[in-house]
């Protein structure tokens, strides 16, 4: 049975017949997903591909599965989600998350204190983030992310209210920069509005690199292109 995950970073997991994988690449409705050990030492070339849900391994791992790590992976995934959608305690989300796991995965998985001052932890950063990215509105600034686990990892930044505006607007006028890319990626895409004959920008596109893809589309975190029926 194929379960679908978010991983400690973010990204995107899938937990398939006892090995577990990261996303590798995605297009339209199929995703390709390699073995999470397919760096050193281990560089498994294990992968699976995935089709509105349904799973196909399509290359043979180099080691045995575990299927209790990968139920440790999921009930970890669920204590997460679980922590940032209830109103229950520390402790009260770790017991009801544990029930019925087997002996086997509770090994595989940090102390129960461990588990509860995650959830703890997460719950304090959950706040404090959903400050840092909030506009003087407030809106949210982060319209999509494709996650720390996407190797072609696309931002986009606007709030809904500049994005209806550059919607509004009769011509786009587009403008790409490298030098102040962060870090990772290799290029900041903006995105202008003439409104009153004044440019102005509205939204920015942190990209992964300078290939017709990223302009066009983004990753299937987004599901669409950036610019889409959302212009309303």
């Amino acid at each position: 049975m194929a379960t679908f995950i978010v991983s400690q970073r973010g990204g995107e997991k899938l937990l398939y017949n006892g090995y577990s994988y990261s996303k590798h690449r995605a297009k339209d409705d199929k995703t390709v997903w390699r073995c999470e050990r397919f760096q050193k030492p281990n560089l498994c070339r294990g992968r699976a591909e995935s089709v509105l849900g349904n799973v196909t391994e399509t290359q043979e791992h180099n080691h045995e599965p575990s299927p209790q790590k990968c139920e440790a992976a999921e009930i970890s995934a669920r204590i997460k989600e679980t922590a940032a959608t209830s109103t229950e305690t520390a402790r009260e989300v770790v017991t009801a998350c544990l029930t019925g796991a087997t002996d086997q995965a509770i090994v595989k998985m940090p102390k129960i204190t461990s588990l509860q001052r995650g959830v703890r932890s997460l719950r304090h950063n959950r706040q404090h983030q959903e400050q840092d990215t909030l506009t003087a509105r407030p809106e949210n600034f982060i319209m999509g992310d494709s996650g720390p686990d996407d190797p072609e990892r696309i931002i986009v930044l606007a709030s809904r209210t500049d994005f209806r505006r550059l919607c509004s607007c009769s011509t786009w006028l587009a403008d790409g920069t490298f030098k102040v890319a962060p870090g990772m990626f290799v290029q900041l895409w903006v995105i202008h509005g003439i409104v009153h004959n004044r440019v102005l920008p509205f939204l920015y596109c942190i990209l992964p690199n300078k290939l017709e893809d990223a302009y066009l589309t983004s990753t299937p975190h987004f599901h669409r292109p950036v610019f889409s029926d959302d212009c309303i």
